[in-house]
C-alpha cells in the first residue's frame, strides 16, 4: 500500500513539472493554473450540490419501487447521465485539436 501512494504522488507530480517546464515559474504558470482550476471549482461546487441534493434522492426513491413507470424514470436518468459526461468528454478532446 505504502509503494502505491508513493507511485500515486509521483504521478501528480509529474504534470506540474511539464507545466512548468513549458510555461515557467512566473505570471504565465499562475494564470493558467487559475484559468484551469476556477471553472472546475464552480463546476464541482454547483453541479455536485445540485446532484447530491436532487438526483441522489430522486433516483433511490425511484429505485425503492418496482413499478414501470419508475424504472422508466430511473433509465432516462441515468441515460442523460451518461450522454451528459459522454458530450462533456468528447468537448474537452475536440478543444485541443486543430481541425
Amino acid at each position: 500500500m505504502a509503494a502505491g501512494t508513493v507511485v500515486s504522488r509521483g504521478e501528480r507530480v509529474r504534470p506540474q513539472l511539464l507545466l512548468v517546464a513549458a510555461l515557467g515559474v512566473w505570471t504565465h504558470a499562475d494564470m493558467f493554473n487559475i484559468a484551469n482550476t476556477v471553472p472546475n471549482m464552480l463546476y464541482i461546487l454547483l453541479a455536485g450540490g445540485v446532484f447530491n441534493a436532487v438526483l441522489v434522492p430522486q433516483l433511490v426513491r425511484a429505485m425503492r419501487r418496482t413499478t414501470t413507470a419508475e424504472t422508466a424514470y430511473t433509465n432516462r436518468i441515468v441515460t442523460l447521465a451518461a450522454l451528459f459526461l459522454a458530450g462533456g468528454d468528447r468537448g474537452a478532446g475536440a478543444r485541443g485539436t486543430d481541425g
